[in-house]
């Protein structure tokens, strides 16, 4: 008879949770772990929202950076995102740092509107032990398939995800362009304690410090879990807004990004048409000028002199080794070079240009089968007491200069890249090499840049 009398309440349960759309609590706060399998990339999250008074706070414990996020009632197009993350110098290692920016107000719980998003009922499943209804949305275009799902139980009669999973198809190659998903776990609608809104003690949020980069956490969570932009259908540019997770802050600076796409795309389709050995094609970065690019790319003048040492040859001596290199010499082959690496949204290159030079000289010097894989982060991280910017900038010279101090790990030790300034942990892992001198090769001499790589 007991068994009886539960089996009715689950059915009527599961009835409840397949009539009804998820409708989430105004007060609500998570645990989640965000994962991009094709990055290989694992961040525990944690989230609380307020929609009564219109607050929301995100702590990224993988890069340890908070965001707060709160309306301002009276101007809603200056509401303030503070972000608290660390910082790391020559004479302070992850020193706490907050700074702000102001942007358009908008509804900041990262949950999806499923009413608005026109989600359609799956099916029930077992998820993590517990029964869960699978909704879903699908957005077809005649390049592509969107899907996202959504995976929702009931506990104490109250809505709660389990699970959020979004796909992106190119349906006429029948490639996976784009996979991420969220487990969630720890989901509370009890009062949030008050303070979780505070930042806290002594921290200044008006001065943003030379060397942070902004952290986008809370926009590329809200870019593909609550999706309530309008819906794109065929638009060339809407697509990539979606497929990059591009967020503008207001209409005009959507229309001025489009322009730019436009000119960049006329650029790509003119030069594909005119018969080059190589091909272009669209990426996260077509929505930018080639000023914006400049910076972007991160590379910046050294302060003070070059510690560089001249090139050891001269000029007879480098004619003279020229003759006996091939005119062709491929060191992929050979295992010295890494698959290529992306800097993402990170104006990191000058990190990666000096680690590539650094791991070609060690598998030369080692006269290794493979290159060892260094590491860019801790470059980012931890060298700012040597003017380098980390996301903001750097230069090659100056990444030399702090690994002949601290050397570098490789990239596994480290813990990997996440095109992010995060905690500095240079003191906590093996340093693989130490720089002992670097060299500077005369401009402009192709022959000279040849031995260097022989020699």
């Amino acid at each position: 008879m007991l068994f009886y009398i539960a089996l009715c309440l689950a059915a009527t349960l599961a009835e409840d949770i397949e009539d009804k759309l998820p409708r989430w609590s105004q007060v609500y706060s998570m645990k989640m772990d965000l994962y991009v399998p094709a990055r290989d990339y694992h961040g525990p999250l944690r989230f609380w929202y307020d929609g009564f008074h219109d607050k929301a706070r995100l702590d990224n414990y993988r890069t340890t950076v908070q965001q707060y996020f709160e309306a301002n009632l009276t101007d809603l197009w200056n509401s303030p995102l503070l972000t608290v993350r660390p910082f790391t110098n020559e004479d302070h290692m992850n020193m706490r740092y907050c700074y702000f920016i102001s942007q358009k107000f908008r509804d900041s719980s990262i949950l999806p509107n499923m009413r608005k998003d026109f989600y359609e009922y799956r099916g029930r499943e077992r998820l993590h032990g517990q029964d869960a209804v699978h909704w879903q949305r699908i957005k077809d275009t005649v390049y592509d398939r969107k899907e996202f799902h959504i995976w929702v139980t009931l506990k104490q009669g109250v809505f709660t995800p389990l699970k959020w999973d979004y796909k992106w198809h190119d349906t006429r190659h029948g490639n996976l362009l784009d996979h991420h998903y969220v487990d969630i776990y720890d989901f509370d609608t009890s009062e949030i304690d008050p303070k979780i809104w505070d930042i806290g003690f002594g921290l200044d949020c008006k001065n943003k410090p030379k060397g942070l980069s902004p952290d986008n956490t809370l926009d590329y969570l809200q870019s593909f879990l609550n999706l309530e932009q309008p819906d794109h259908v065929a638009n060339e540019f809407d697509s990539f807004k979606m497929k990059f997770n591009k967020m503008y802050q207001s209409e005009e600076e959507n229309n001025k990004r489009l322009k730019i796409f436009q000119d960049n795309v006329r650029f790509i389709n003119e030069h594909n048409k005119a018969g080059h050995s190589f091909k272009l094609k669209i990426n996260h970065l077509a929505d930018r000028t080639e000023e914006e690019l400049a910076v972007m790319r991160g590379r910046r003048p050294p302060s003070g002199p070059s510690k560089a040492l001249p090139f050891p040859y001269t000029a007879e001596e480098i004619e003279r080794m020229s003759q006996n290199i091939p005119e062709h010499f491929d060191w992929r082959l050979y295992g010295a070079v890494t698959p290529v690496k992306d800097q993402g949204q990170c104006g990191s290159c000058w990190a990666f240009s000096a680690v590539g030079a650094v791991e070609g000289a060690l598998f030369l010097r080692d006269g290794s089968e493979q290159v060892v894989r260094l590491s860019e982060q801790a470059l980012v991280d931890c060298s700012n007491g040597f003017h380098n910017m980390g996301c903001n900038g750097g230069w090659q010279e100056k990444a030399y200069d702090w690994m002949k101090i601290h050397g570098l790990p490789n990239d596994d030790n480290y813990g990997g890249y996440i095109a992010q300034d995060s905690v500095c942990n240079i003191n906590n892992v093996t340093k693989d090499v130490y720089v002992k001198a670097y060299y500077e090769i005369p401009e402009a001499d192709e022959k000279a840049l040849k031995v260097s790589k022989f020699s």
